[in-house]
């Protein structure tokens, strides 16, 4: 046998015992619908984890989580102590040549929030409007878009390969840190390590390893 096929083999094998390992996975999973209508429940937190896909956050009359991709990829949607979890489904895959461009679509009522928390490792992050007391917004790569950014006790955004864009915002201060990036606020070029402060209560914190962070 030559080593090309000592090669193969053993990875074909893996593979078909991986695919099998993750039908199961499946199967015994209870598989949130693609469109989770929560209307009638009450929220005061939000809370995501996420891998793969793009996240857009947009606010409407009833809360609602809708999910463009496969069932089976779907991401876990619950509500726990007033707070909107999602969390992904834990699957291998053994796709090495394509990257998921599906997106979750959270709708938000208008009230504000306690909390506000998206910790995603690949995807872009879209935000029409945080209306929220306190919050963070985490992306190992992926862009970070957010239209109006509505704060009380400070806010966190970083990204390690992305940009940074927020168009309007209430914080009394800033803090940039950027290695390797143009900073842009007010229209203005700054420098990569940039602090502005009226006040320290509500203050828009911006780390960004490899991208742009522009706020407007």
């Amino acid at each position: 046998m030559s080593v090309s096929k000592r090669i193969i083999l053993p990875s074909v094998v893996l593979a078909l015992l991986g695919g099998a390992a993750i039908q199961q996975t499946t199967s015994a999973t209870t598989v949130q619908q693609n469109i989770a209508d929560l209307s009638s429940q009450a929220i005061n937190q939000v809370k995501i984890s996420n891998n793969t896909d793009n996240i857009y956050i947009k606010t409407g009359e009833k809360l609602s989580v809708d999910y463009d991709g496969p069932k089976d990829s779907a991401p876990i949607v619950q509500v726990k102590d007033n707070c909107l979890e999602l969390t992904p489904r834990h699957r291998f895959s053994f796709n090495f040549f394509s990257r998921n461009t599906y997106t979750i679509t959270i709708t938000l009522p208008q009230a504000k929030l306690q909390s506000f928390s998206i910790d995603s490792s690949n995807g872009d992050v879209k935000v029409d409007k945080i209306y929220a007391d306190k919050g963070h917004i985490s992306t190992s790569n992926g862009d970070i878009i957010i239209s109006n950014l509505i704060s009380q006790f400070g806010f966190e955004l970083s990204s390690s390969n992305g940009d940074i864009v927020v168009e309007h915002n209430n914080a009394s201060g800033y803090d940039f840190s950027n290695s390797n990036g143009t900073n842009t606020f007010e229209n203005t070029t700054v420098s990569n390590s940039f602090a502005k402060m009226h006040s320290k209560n509500n203050v828009l914190e911006i780390n960004n390893s490899n991208g742009d962070i522009v706020i407007n």
